[in-house]
């Protein structure tokens, strides 16, 4: 082997060798990347968990908005939220009344309906007398929507069945 070939085979090999170094900090600097967002999100998501550790701060955004609950095992209620319980899966909602039977402003016979635009004029709804309060415990979830205001209205001027 001439010194001319070792030269230029040492010199591609110099040339792979910063490429390899090139590109493991490359992969370094990645993985810092990641490190640090895996670390900002644990941190937001560590901010966003209420101090009992029961769930997300969003459900106190819920706390005193007047909405409307369905929950498979209690039925549909509107009222007032006092409290949420993600992690015991419930909600306590003062000035309730359970809609026992409505009838929607569109086709769809959603409760979403009824939060946006309020009960169907002139149908026979199933509505009951209003309550102090009332705790639904529902370990399968719930929905709840926020009502406008002119559809908590329809609700709660609506005669008692």
């Amino acid at each position: 082997m001439s010194a001319d070939t070792t030269k230029e085979t040492i010199a591609n090999l110099l040339k792979q060798l910063t490429q390899e170094r090139a590109t493991q900090r490359h992969a370094a600097d990645r993985v810092e990347y990641l490190a640090t967002e895996n670390a900002r999100l644990r941190d937001y998501i560590s901010q966003s968990v209420t101090p009992q550790g029961t769930g997300v701060k969003m459900q106190n955004v819920m706390v005193g908005k007047r909405v409307i609950v369905r929950a498979s095992v209690a039925g549909v209620h509107t009222g007032t939220v006092e409290s949420i319980n993600v992690a015991e899966h419930t909600v306590v909602l003062t000035q309730v009344r359970r809609l026992w039977r409505v009838y929607t402003r569109d086709a769809s016979g959603s409760i979403s309906d009824v939060a946006a635009n309020g009960l169907k004029d002139g149908a026979k709804h199933s509505i009951g007398a209003e309550l102090v309060r009332v705790c639904i415990i529902n370990p399968a979830g719930f929905e709840i929507a926020e009502m406008t205001d002119a559809a908590y209205a329809s609700v709660f001027t609506y005669p008692v069945a």
